[in-house]
């Protein structure tokens, strides 16, 4: 399994020589997994390693012995350790979130924070197959476009997801393998979270009556399709310049052309443009 998350983190150039890498370990299997990982290819591959932990707070004594457990492990091995706490339930409330939405905007500004506190410039998190499958399936019923269908990206603006190539049953049999203890968060069983109910109910009866291999299947299409909207976004770009003009005013489109163009890539012309005109894409649909 190492290996062949090492040739991941290289073919998709996750880490280079000399790169400084903050993983964010939660104390559950896949942080942890993936920070021994990180540690058994930090001299091969010449990086440094430092780890951030966030205590969200929703727990109470359960969220301080995780944080407990991570500050021991750390300290077994030798990692640089920063823990932050923040107020999960107080931002959802405010910002009327629902609380993996806020649990989610508090640990990416944690992240980023710490990263450019410290020098990092690569943040390593444990999303695996079993995550990217979830993602893709969440994406999908909510509505979305080939990018959001696609999943999540594993090497994003310093962003690296080096765990997307395995499944979480990996995971799990590696860890107990090498005698690896980590924290439970029951948390991740309650399906009145979207993601749980799509991870726990639906992706289990993909595996167990459909495919057994469901994740990977859905794993290759994902790469699949994010070699697809690569291409469609090069072509967009061309699709641009011959059409679109910028101006103060907003974005002018030159009708002729524009009328030449394949619907898929008019379409995403128009987007663009909305895009630019507006700011943002929030609340735009396909009407």
């Amino acid at each position: 399994m190492v290996s062949r998350i090492r040739s991941f983190i290289l073919e998709n150039q996750m880490i280079r020589p000399g790169d400084k890498v903050l993983a964010g370990v939660s104390g559950g299997p896949d942080s942890v997994c993936l920070l021994f990982v990180l540690l058994q290819l930090r001299e091969e591959l010449d990086f440094e390693l430092m780890a951030v932990h966030v205590n969200h707070g929703l727990r109470e004594q359960e969220a301080d012995r995780d944080q407990e457990f991570v500050e021991e492990l750390c300290g077994k091995l030798g990692v640089p350790l920063r823990c932050r706490f923040r107020e999960v339930r107080g931002r959802a409330a405010g910002e009327k979130l629902t609380l993996e939405e806020a649990g989610r905007l508090c640990r990416y500004e944690v992240f980023q924070r710490e990263a450019e506190r410290h020098g990092c410039n690569r943040i390593a998190v444990g999303h695996h197959g079993d995550d990217q499958a979830e993602t893709m399936l969440f994406h999908l019923f909510r509505g979305t476009g080939l990018k959001g269908l696609a999943g999540m990206e594993p090497n994003r603006g310093g962003l690296i997801r080096p765990l997307l190539c395995v499944e979480r049953r990996e995971i799990l049999s590696w860890l107990q393998q090498q005698g690896i203890a980590w924290r439970t968060d029951d948390t991740n069983q309650d399906t009145v979270y979207s993601r749980n109910l799509i991870r726990h109910r639906i992706l289990a009866c993909a595996k167990e009556q459909i495919n057994s291999e469901t994740i990977a299947h859905m794993c290759k299409a994902s790469e699949e399709l994010r070699e697809i909207e690569a291409f469609l976004e090069e072509e967009t770009k061309h699709a641009l310049q011959l059409c679109v003009k910028k101006e103060e005013g907003g974005c002018f489109i030159t009708a002729g052309v524009f009328r030449r163009l394949h619907p898929v890539l008019a379409g995403r012309v128009l987007r663009t443009c909305m895009e630019e005109a507006g700011g943002s894409l929030k609340d735009i649909d396909r009407r």
